[in-house]
């Protein structure tokens, strides 16, 4: 475009002008004689303009380039923001999904350990009351379990009766004090996991599985089993954790179990402060969050998550080194300051070549300029590699007395330019209108959190209903998948549709979406074989698009009646409508209207494409019929009827109704 523009300004100067300047110069040749005209020149003003702190042609360029790579800083910038922000987001998954799988196995090993234990409670040896008969019983229990260190007896003061690693008739130690699993067993009066402290019988650290039991007397006494901590160090390294991770298993007091490097260094220690403290802080039975500046024994900085077990009250952690989560941060920002740097440098390169290639060919026609304003012969060179110079070159050489034509022409040399720059904000204008749509999050995890008051409720309420919306966008790219695996499926049952019909109207009512419409209903009893929730999910998306698409004060029918053996609801407003060539298109998957209304109105396109693939599934079909743009449609849903006299494929005895829900009952 610009050079057929400069082609063009250039040949109407050459065609044009010519003439003209070839005109004017004969008539000063035929008027005046050359010994007249040089004195004339000679007494014509020459006071030279003033350009000495005028910027260059070259700091123009450099500067045009500069100007030009800041948005593309800019824009890279934020690019590296949000990749490192996703970065750091699915590491912290990751390592949440480590630390969950992690409590799991310690929960599974523990809780076998106290069924293992609890088998002894109903053994015959236990019953019969004779001590060396139950002494070998639990002796062969032992043999099967490598990881428990011995198994002993004791009485509820703590004093124990027996113990397979001391022999009979030895004396027998007391459990310790700080054990505070005797206390909770005889609390609780069910099986106890207690903490790690240094056996009286092992002189070791190990842990102890207690769970009450009663002799042949009725008397009650304290069974324990011993565990070895080893057996968590193995649990650990089958995890196979990544290199330079800290990975801990914590009992109640936060004393170190077992570790991912040096367990037999920090077993029995207490967990780094950071960690402490924020277990400490958490509920006493279950307790997650995240430790941004932690801080390992070591003194290693870390991110950490934590998790505490409902089940033993035991709690593991998972800490990445910090410079694990910012490395990624920093190599960003070092191929980005790299990237630019390179632009930079590749930008001002071609800007001094062209600065240096305009500017050598301009230098020399200053020069002869100069020499026929000091009344000397002008040396114009003819390799100017510019059109426009080339033109400026002839006109210097035709004569002085061509300034005015060679005005007009840098006025459309300026013309061009202009037009050119136009053309070039408008590029740039729809640039920046493509980049500016934002990049989409992959996921989000939502945690529930239980509040008991008034404030609290009133606040949940806000929240659930500012986040259905989101929440049955989430459900709409959920079924669009399942429809993709081929995992799509119903749970079909007798149903009455125009329960449900109330039940999504309501819905809407309560969500202010009805308020600045006029509604008109006309229902008849209909029984179908369905799944509610899908077909709320097709009533919905109905009723939804008809409110959407539909200007304020308008009205919006919605009518159901049973027809021979099919149920049909039509929904009819007085919106955008669609042009007839797109009312099949627009139940495709991502199909969304072309004009201004339907485009400017948002979504996906999801939303009808889920209701024909439901309504299909239910044996029926969805049509949309409009007559035209801004003259409204009308969708119709057409359902085989359920036999009254028989139930639906899913077994039950009788139909039921939906369960009436307010939109909050959404899947979200």
């Amino acid at each position: 475009m610009r050079a057929s523009r400069l082609d063009r300004c250039g040949d109407a100067a050459q065609d044009g002008f010519a003439p003209v300047f070839a005109s004017r110069g004969a008539f000063r040749l035929n008027s005046f004689a050359p010994e007249e005209a040089l004195r004339r020149r000679s007494t014509e003003p020459t006071e030279p303009v003033p350009y000495t702190k005028a910027p260059t042609l070259r700091a123009h360029l450099i500067g045009l380039v500069i100007v030009a790579l800041v948005p593309l800083a800019l824009f890279g910038t934020l690019i590296a923001k949000q990749l490192v922000d996703e970065r750091t987001r699915n590491e912290r998954v990751r390592l949440e999904g480590r630390a969950t799988t992690l409590l799991s196995a310690v929960d599974r090993l523990l809780l076998g350990h106290v069924a293992s234990l609890q088998a002894v409670t109903v053994a015959p040896a236990l019953q019969q009351g004779e001590e060396e008969t139950f002494r070998q019983y639990l002796s062969r229990l032992l043999a099967t379990q490598p990881e428990w260190a011995t198994i002993n007896v004791s009485r509820t003061d703590g004093q124990q009766v027996l113990n397979l690693l001391v022999e009979p008739g030895q004396p027998l130690p007391r459990i310790p004090a700080e054990d505070t699993s005797l206390e909770t067993v005889l609390r609780q009066r069910t099986p106890v996991i207690g903490d790690l402290v240094l056996g009286p019988s092992t002189d070791v650290l190990d842990f102890a599985v207690r769970t009450l039991i009663s002799d042949a007397q009725g008397q009650t006494h304290i069974l324990s089993a011993i565990v070895k901590p080893q057996s968590l160090d193995r649990l650990l390294n089958e995890q196979d954790f990544p290199s330079g991770w800290i990975v801990l298993i914590l009992d109640r007091n936060n004393r170190i179990v077992t570790r991912s490097s040096d367990a037999q260094t920090f077993r029995g220690r207490y967990a780094a402060d950071s960690l402490r403290r924020a277990l400490d802080a958490a509920s006493p039975r279950r307790a997650l969050g995240w430790i941004s500046d932690g801080v390992t024994l070591e003194g290693t900085e870390v991110e950490m998550h934590y998790r505490r077990s409902p089940e033993s009250g035991w709690s593991v952690a998972v800490g990445v080194p910090a410079d694990a989560f910012t490395s990624a941060a920093r190599h960003a920002a070092a191929m980005l300051v790299a990237g630019l740097i390179l632009a930079l440098a590749t930008g001002l390169t071609a800007a001094l070549f062209l600065a240096r290639r305009i500017s050598r060919p301009i230098a020399a026609l200053v020069a002869a300029a100069q020499a026929i304003r000091g009344n000397r012969s002008a040396d114009v060179p003819g390799d100017l590699h510019i059109r426009e110079l080339h033109v400026l070159g002839d006109a210097l050489r035709l004569a002085d007395r061509a300034v005015q034509e060679r005005a007009d022409l840098v006025k459309r040399e300026q013309d061009a330019l202009k037009a050119a720059d136009a053309a070039k904000d408008r590029f740039l204008a729809m640039l920046a209108h493509e980049l500016r749509h934002p990049l989409s999050a992959l996921r989000a995890a939502a945690y529930l959190v239980q509040l008991g008051s008034t404030e609290a409720a009133n606040a949940r309420e806000v929240i659930t209903r500012q986040t259905e919306q989101m929440a049955r966008l989430i459900d709409d790219l959920l079924d669009v998948g399942g429809i993709a695996a081929g995992t799509f499926s119903l749970r079909r049952e007798r149903m009455e549709l125009s329960a449900l019909l109330d039940d999504v109207l309501g819905s809407l009512s309560m969500a202010g979406r009805l308020s600045h419409h006029t509604l008109a209903v006309s229902k008849q009893e209909a029984w179908v074989n369905g799944d509610v929730e899908r077909l709320r999910q097709v009533l919905w998306n109905l009723l939804d698009n008809a409110v959407k698409f539909t200007p304020a004060g308008k009205r919006i029918e919605v009518r159901l009646r049973s027809d021979v053996d099919r149920a049909v609801l039509e929904v009819q407003d007085q919106g955008a409508g669609l042009d007839p060539t797109e009312t099949e298109r627009i139940f495709s998957l991502f199909a969304r209207g072309t004009d201004a209304a339907t485009v400017g109105a948002g979504g996906l396109g999801v939303g009808l494409a889920l209701v024909r693939k439901i309504v299909e599934l239910h044996g029926g079909t969805v049509t949309a019929v409009s007559e035209g743009r801004h003259r409204g449609a009308c969708f119709a849903v057409v359902l085989p009827l359920a036999d009254r006299a028989h139930p639906a494929a899913t077994g039950d005895e009788e139909a039921v109704l939906p369960q009436l829900k307010t939109s909050s009952s959404f899947r979200s």
